[in-house]
Parts: C-alpha cells; structure tokens; sequence
C-alpha cells in the first residue's frame, strides 16, 4: 500500500511537468534566462556586501558570469537562427517586442 501511495504521489508531482504549458517552444530559454539572472543576481548581492579586501574579487566574479552568460546567448542565438529552436511562445521574450 505505502509503494502504490509513492507511486502516485510522484505521478501527481509530476503532472506539471507534463502539461501544455511546459511544451511550449521557448519555454525552456525562459527557465534559463531566469536561473542565469538568479545566479547573477546572487553574485551581485556577493559584490554588494564584500568589504574591502574582497571587494575586487567579487567584482571579477561578476563579470566572469556576465562574460559566460553573453556567450552562452550568443551560442543560443546562432542555433535559433539556424532554425533548430524557435522563441515563439517565450513569455519574456513576447514582451520584449512590445516595448
């Protein structure tokens, strides 16, 4: 009894995982567009509280991420491009264009 309440208490865990609006295309690059600004965000807050003596370094962190991120972009973008993924359905991205 306990493996069948297991059993669906992960399949109901799982359903939004499932759903439509995780299918969408671009879904995913909006999920890592938010984890890429969580991570940053994070080093920022990192830089901010620094004192002197570790200010520098966590200014280099910052800027590391940034450098990685705006690569990672590029490359995604490129692939994009070449027509393998669409942006289409992206909440961020539909909003972007409005403005």
């Amino acid at each position: 009894m306990r493996r069948w309440t297991t059993v669906i208490l992960l399949a109901l865990l799982a359903l939004p995982l499932l759903s439509s609006e995780t299918k969408k295309p671009g879904m995913a690059c909006c999920a890592m567009m938010q984890q890429d600004n969580a991570k940053l965000q994070a080093l920022v807050d990192d830089m901010n509280k620094a004192d002197a003596a570790t200010k520098v370094d966590k200014m280099a962190a910052v800027i590391n991420e940034l450098i990685a991120q705006r690569s990672a972009m590029q490359k995604r973008m490129a692939a994009m491009h070449d027509g393998k993924e669409g942006m289409a359905g992206c909440a961020m991205m539909e909003q972007a264009e409005k403005h």
